[in-house]
């Protein structure tokens, strides 16, 4: 069975003091517990096993090229008469808001519980070594991560009315199990911290609303990116 670090050690890879002893068993476990949120996903919406390549890819462009946001932003810039709908017409405030919420509900998570060690300094975020290395977490796992879990297996934005639903909630379950599945077997104990999970829940939420809000990819992918990189470059530096 999986046992959680105690509070007072920092969410590094590397705390000499961190190393919790870790049970495949429980990993498989909410490995099927992911495979079952998906599939009650496909279930919802009533998708068989012959749909899912076809639907799933049909969502991915969607959510990639952002094409029914942009042609909806299209038709205001050439002088259309209809106003524009609620998920965008105020998108950039709404980014903005879920942007900075998001980031002080991480720092206050994680600051007060010990998980994080204390906020970035600038010479830490603007250090060549440190810009070298954001590209990799905004493609994976923010982009990857964001295009499964927040386009792939939920209805597209001409599928379904806009904003919230049980099937937003149940693929934020998924991408909560999926981060204690057999794929985040290293280092286990980061993964398994409540501390962990209750900023992953934060961090679904904020991209969600973020995909909600603009019907693309992009938005969430790169707060979930940014948030990821500032915790391994300079939050999650705990020492020795």
């Amino acid at each position: 069975m999986d046992t959680a670090p105690s509070q007072s050690c920092c969410g590094c890879f590397d705390h000499p003091t961190c190393e919790a002893p870790s049970s495949g068993q429980s990993a498989a476990v909410w490995t099927c517990i992911e495979l079952l949120v998906v599939v009650t996903l496909c279930w919802k919406q009533g998708l068989s096993p012959l749909d899912v390549p076809a639907t799933y890819c049909r969502r991915l462009r969607l959510g990639l090229t952002g094409r029914t946001w942009a042609d909806e932003i299209g038709a205001q810039v050439v002088g259309s008469d209809a106003p524009p709908p609620v998920a965008t017409k105020n998108a950039s405030a709404r980014l903005l808001a879920v942007f900075c919420t998001g980031s002080a509900a991480l720092l206050i998570i994680g600051l007060r519980s010990g998980f994080l060690c204390r906020p970035p300094s600038v010479g830490e975020l603007t250090s060549l070594q440190a810009l070298l290395s954001l590209p990799v977490p905004l493609i994976f796992p923010g982009l990857v991560e964001e295009c499964f879990w927040r386009f792939m297996v939920l209805p597209a934005a001409d599928e379904a009315p806009a904003g919230w639903s049980s099937q937003h909630l149940l693929a934020l379950a998924g991408f909560l199990a999926y981060h204690l599945d057999a794929l985040h077997f290293a280092p286990r104990y980061i993964f398994v911290d409540p501390r962990f999970l209750a900023m992953a829940a934060v961090l679904g939420v904020a991209c969600t609303d973020a995909a909600i809000a603009t019907r693309t990819v992009w938005a969430g992918a790169f707060m979930h990116g940014l948030w990821v990189w500032a915790w391994l470059n300079c939050m999650g530096k705990c020492g020795g």
